[in-house]
C-alpha cells in the first residue's frame, strides 16, 4: 500500500488530497483547500524533488520525489502538468501534477545538454528551453516532436525563459514587469517590456545569488542559489519592503527553480495556431501583433527540413529532387531525428493519465554584446503574452519575436 498526494482542480481553486494507492482504488484520507483568495501554493524544487508548499498551513508535500538532479520546471495549469529539466541525464520530463507519476521523457535524441530553463507555452501547445552549454535556443511541440533550435548565435550561456503566448501588446505598461536577480549588483530589479524604466526593488547584502524568482499580486518570491539551506525569500514588488524568509528547515538541498501555482498565472488567450495547426506542416508559433495587419503565427520547420516557398510546407533537407524544384538549400543539411508530420502528432494534452507527453525549447545568452549589466541568472514576468523573454547572467535582457526570429536588447 502506498500513500500519496494529488490535485483535485478547477478553474478557480485547487484541492490537495491525501489517498491511499492499493488496487487501484483510490479512498480519500483528508482533503484541503490550497487554493483561493486565502491560500498561496508554491511549486518548487531542491534538484531531488519537486514539492508543493501551501504558506498559509506550511504543508509541504514532495509531489514528485527522486527526480534526479531537476534544475528547472514549467507547468500548464489548465492541464495540470508539469515538465522539468535534468542536468544530469541531459534529458525533459513531464508528469501529471495530481498524482506525480507516470514520470515521462519527453523524447530521445532532441539534443539537451546543460538546461537551466523551460517554459511552456499553454495556449498552443509548445515547449521551450535554454541550454547554457550549447548557447542555442529550443522550442518542440509538447508532443515531443518537431524540434527546433531558434537562436543558436548572438547569445551566450542562457539561463532562464519566460514566454508571452497571448496576443500582441495588449496590456498596459504597469503591467508588463520584467523581474531579475543579480549576485553582483546585490539586488532585484524591474523594467518594463521595452527595458525602459530600469530600477532596483531591492538593493541588500542580504542578497548573495538570487536565483530564480516568481511574483504573485503584491508579492515577489525568490531563491538563493548559494544557500546552505533549503530557503526562500518574499517581498513586496514595489517597494522591497516586508522581506522576510520562509524557512523550511532542510539543510541538505537547495532551491533551484520556484514558480506559484495559480490559473491567473496563464490567463487564456485565442490560439492561432489551433484550427489546422495554423496552416502549418510541422511547427505554428504565436507572433507578436504589431499591427492590425501583422499576422498573429507563423510557420517554421524542424531541424533538418526548410520551409517551402509557400511558407507552410517544410521539405526534407535529404529530399534533393524537390529541394531543387523549389530551387531551395539546406544550409549545413543537418539531421533530425524528431520530424513529424502535424497530422501524425497529438495536438493537445488531453491523453490517458498512463499515457506520456513530451515538450522542449532553449535559450541563450551573448558575451560580447554590451549594455545593461545587472547579472540576470532568473527572469520572470509578472503577465505573459506574445514573445519570448530570455536573460542573460551578467549580459542584458532580450526579448525574442516568435513569428520572424527576431531579437531585441531591452
Amino acid at each position: 500500500m502506498e500513500v500519496g498526494m494529488h490535485l483535485n482542480y478547477s478553474q478557480d481553486n485547487v484541492e490537495l488530497v491525501t489517498e491511499v494507492y492499493g488496487n487501484n482504488d483510490y479512498t480519500e484520507i483528508s482533503t484541503q483547500l490550497v487554493e483561493n483568495q486565502e491560500h498561496i501554493l508554491l511549486l518548487y524544487t531542491n534538484q531531488s524533488d519537486l514539492r508543493l508548499l501551501d504558506l498559509e498551513t506550511k504543508e509541504d508535500t514532495a509531489l514528485i520525489p527522486n527526480l534526479g538532479r531537476a534544475m528547472a520546471f514549467d507547468y500548464d495549469f489548465a492541464k495540470m502538468m508539469v515538465l522539468w529539466t535534468d542536468v544530469v541525464d541531459k534529458s525533459i520530463y513531464s508528469a501529471p501534477l495530481w498524482l506525480g507519476k507516470p514520470i515521462c521523457k519527453l523524447s530521445e535524441n532532441i539534443g539537451i545538454v546543460n538546461s537551466h530553463g523551460i517554459a511552456v507555452d499553454w495556449i498552443h501547445n509548445n515547449v521551450y528551453w535554454t541550454d547554457v552549454d550549447q548557447a542555442s535556443i529550443n522550442v518542440v511541440r509538447v508532443a515531443g516532436f518537431n524540434k527546433k533550435t531558434l537562436f543558436s548565435t548572438g547569445v551566450d550561456t542562457p539561463q532562464a525563459i519566460v514566454l508571452n503566448p497571448l496576443e500582441g501588446y495588449v496590456l498596459q505598461l504597469d503591467e508588463r514587469q520584467i523581474y531579475w536577480g543579480s549576485g553582483v549588483s546585490k539586488g532585484i530589479f524591474t523594467t518594463d517590456f521595452e527595458g525602459s524604466k530600469v530600477r532596483y526593488v531591492l538593493w541588500s547584502n542580504v542578497l548573495r545569488m538570487p536565483y530564480s524568482i516568481d511574483v504573485f499580486e503584491d508579492t515577489l518570491y525568490w531563491t538563493e542559489l548559494w544557500s546552505k539551506r533549503e530557503d526562500f525569500y518574499q517581498m513586496d514588488k514595489s517597494t522591497g519592503s516586508d522581506v522576510s524568509k520562509v524557512a523550511m528547515g532542510r539543510s541538505w538541498a537547495k532551491l533551484t527553480d520556484i514558480k506559484v501555482l495559480h490559473s491567473s498565472k496563464q490567463p487564456q488567450g485565442p490560439d492561432f495556431c489551433g484550427q489546422s495547426n495554423g496552416g502549418c506542416s510541422h511547427l505554428c508559433l504565436p507572433a507578436p501583433r504589431v499591427t492590425k495587419a501583422s499576422p498573429n503565427h507563423t510557420c517554421l520547420c524542424p531541424d533538418g527540413m526548410l520551409l517551402a516557398r509557400d511558407g507552410v510546407t517544410c521539405i526534407d533537407c535529404s529530399d534533393e529532387a524537390t529541394l531543387a524544384r523549389e530551387n531551395q538549400y539546406c544550409p549545413g543539411k543537418t539531421t533530425n531525428t524528431l520530424k513529424v508530420p502535424y497530422n501524425k502528432l497529438s495536438h493537445s494534452f488531453d491523453v490517458p493519465v498512463d499515457a506520456c507527453i513530451s515538450t522542449l525549447y532553449k535559450d541563450k545568452r551573448n558575451e560580447n554584446t554590451a549594455s545593461t549589466t545587472f547579472g540576470i541568472p532568473s527572469l520572470i514576468v509578472q503577465l505573459v503574452l506574445g514573445s519570448l523573454i530570455e536573460s542573460q547572467f551578467l549580459q542584458t535582457v532580450v526579448q525574442l519575436e516568435f513569428g520572424e526570429l527576431k531579437m531585441h536588447r531591452l
